[in-house]
């Protein structure tokens, strides 16, 4: 397995760039994965697409993207190379923008990779490494868990539809109203 961190840290963008609103377009040669842990005002965009950033974003531009930004923002980020087709497939499923709903586990990854930044023992580098493959591990089953969750509503909703037609399909010599409908399915 090959895996290659070729920059993490916190990007200030008023300190890169102090008088620039929005930024050229540029190719994504690497994964670039961020975590926006502040609240912020910048937009992101991911091969033509704006994504506006918050809180608790979550960005992951894949090789071969296209991306440029409106500024102020303030990240944690990583940029990584890989030819393990595993860690490959499983960055290429993550949405390119999404909202993580628990993100101090996520940061206190990349604050350890952080304290172990400026010194490049072979220990230093296996715990960035190690912290790099716990912060994918961690947005996978992050978006598993949420697909879940959409999956289950729907479930849920198709079932109370399907209810709502049973109910009708039973009932159509009576005179249907939504009150008796709502009690049938149990809403209020």
């Amino acid at each position: 397995m090959y895996l290659h961190i070729s920059q993490f840290g916190i990007f200030d963008s008023e300190v890169k760039f102090p008088k620039m609103t929005i930024s050229q377009v540029r190719p994504v040669e690497n994964y670039e994965l961020e975590l926006y842990a502040d609240e912020v005002t910048g937009q992101t965009c991911l091969n033509g697409t704006w994504y506006s950033l918050s809180q608790g974003t979550c960005v992951v531009a894949k090789p071969g993207s296209t991306r440029r930004s409106r500024l102020p923002f303030r990240c944690y980020y990583i940029h990584l190379q890989t030819d393990d087709p595993e860690i490959c497939n499983l960055l290429q499923t993550l949405p390119d923008c999404f909202v993580l709903w628990q993100m101090q586990e996520l940061l206190s990854l990349w604050n350890q990779m952080l304290t172990a930044e400026s010194a490049a023992s072979p220990e230093d580098r296996l715990l960035v490494n190690s912290c790099v493959l716990q912060i994918i591990r961690f947005m996978v089953l992050q978006q598993k868990t949420a697909a879940n969750i959409k999956t289950e509503r729907v479930s849920l909703h198709q079932k109370t539809l399907l209810s709502v037609d049973r109910y009708i399909r039973e009932n159509l010599d009576r005179e249907l109203n939504l009150n008796n409908l709502a009690a049938y399915c149990n809403l209020s």
